[in-house]
């Protein structure tokens, strides 16, 4: 089996990342207004660059922090979540699935391992994945791998 990709755009959260970057920049704008003016300015062009560095920002800080890619094949799976964190296991690794629903209409498919104590979860809402189909095909690719083993 080749080893399928699944990284599709989140907008809620591209949403969320580029309002977190409007904030705080917007906050900056009316600091350093009110220390150069003693007053509070609204000068356009300030404004619309504002907003334009905020698209910039908030794309970074989506791509770096918050974007997740899934890849997996028969013999197990990476989960990054942005630049800086990345999962990696064999299905082997993991005794029991379940379904999780997170509320808002997200779920995701947890696997757990060290005889239940421990779980990882995979946000199939979030890759815009049909959260019962990838739960199954989880299910037949641990199983599959535990029989390989013994």
């Amino acid at each position: 089996m080749a080893q399928k990709k699944y990284s599709s755009l989140q907008i809620s959260d591209l949403f969320k990342a580029f309002f977190i970057v409007l904030m705080i920049l917007t906050a900056l704008y009316i600091a350093s207004i009110f220390i150069v003016f003693g007053g509070f300015w609204v000068i356009r062009e300030l404004l619309i660059m504002n907003i334009i560095f905020s698209a910039i920002g908030g794309w970074y800080l989506y791509k770096t922090r918050i974007h997740k890619l899934f890849l997996f094949d028969e013999k197990g799976f990476i989960l990054e979540v942005g630049k800086k964190e990345k999962i990696v296991h064999k299905w082997s690794d993991f005794d029991q699935v379940s379904l999780v629903h997170r509320g808002y209409g997200e779920f995701a498919v947890r696997l757990y391992y060290d005889q239940g104590k421990k779980f990882i979860d995979i946000p199939a809402s979030k890759l815009k994945l049909n959260s019962s189909i990838l739960r199954f095909e989880v299910m037949r690719l641990i199983k599959g791998s535990s029989g390989k083993k013994s």
